[in-house]
């Protein structure tokens, strides 16, 4: 029982965090398909892609990889064969029939060890085959961008217009690459989280022990998410050697704020198993 088949939407989602020299199968991007129906299932042929600035000697291979309806990265199946890119138009092609619900494929990048630091590399869906017919995703001319990246030191500034949109892209980088110096971040705007941000203990390079400073500048700022997960907050801090400081000649300037209803256990800042932290004018 059932009934055939039909196409509903597609959808392109860019990974934007920075990257290492080296990096094997590092996500750029994630398709997502959604059918309905479960008799004579579409075949998924082919993958357009697009390199657009992107430095090619800075990447030695194209590949997807498809999960099913699982919406976590996998390296198990892969779609189609291995690409070495040798212009900005890429097609990859292969076979498979989409089930019903969403489907994800992930697009990575196999970054060479001599990557130059500093260099982008971008990467959109132009369009894709199913069934026959060439579909188009949204967000398809946006590219997905991540930076070349090495050990992060020095200043960066957090919020709109920033080095990073949000503290998850900032951790995330944190977490990432480590760090070669002390780091401070800015906060430079209110900022929404889409998730809950953790921060880890880094890995450091050189002479080590280096620590890292939030604060404001330029006016009041609020930090806000949620709902987060029982018992976590909007900033999940499990490294030491943090401070953060919200004051602004004199006045608090920094908040976070917790949407979780009320009712269960959760916080705007939450530390875990740290030390040398030091929290003031918040």
């Amino acid at each position: 029982t059932g009934f055939p088949q039909v196409y509903t939407s597609a959808s392109f989602f860019q990974e934007g965090t920075a990257v290492q020299p080296g990096t094997s199968n590092a996500v750029m991007a994630r398709l997502q398909v959604e059918v309905n129906g479960n008799l004579s299932p579409f075949d998924l042929t082919s993958i357009n892609l697009n390199s657009g600035n992107t430095n090619l000697a800075n990447v030695n291979n194209i590949k997807v990889y498809y999960t099913g309806t699982n919406a976590s990265f996998s390296d198990t199946a892969q779609y189609g064969t291995t690409v070495s890119p040798t212009g900005a138009s890429t097609s990859i092609t292969g076979s498979r029939l989409i089930v019903p619900g969403t489907n994800y494929f992930w697009v990575v990048y196999d970054v060479s060890a001599g990557a130059t630091l500093g260099d982008t590399l971008q990467l959109s869906i132009s369009d894709f085959v199913l069934g026959g017919v060439s579909r188009t995703p949204s967000l398809s001319g946006v590219p997905a961008v991540r930076v070349v990246s090495g050990p992060l030191s020095g200043s960066y500034t957090i919020g709109t217009g920033g080095s990073f949109p949000n503290f998850g892209s900032a951790f995330s980088s944190v977490n990432l690459l480590g760090l070669s110096g002390n780091v401070t971040f800015e906060v430079i705007s209110n900022i929404t989280e889409p998730s809950a941000a953790s921060l880890n203990q880094w890995t450091e390079v050189g002479t080590g022990n280096y620590t890292m400073t939030i604060k404001p500048v330029g006016g009041a700022y609020s930090v806000s998410a949620g709902p987060t997960a029982s018992g976590t907050g909007v900033l999940n801090i499990l490294a030491s050697r943090v401070t953060i400081d919200g004051e602004i000649g004199g006045v608090n300037s920094l908040s976070f704020e917790n949407n979780t209803p009320i009712g269960t256990l959760h916080y705007g800042l939450h530390f875990n198993s740290v030390t040398d932290v030091t929290i003031r004018n918040v």
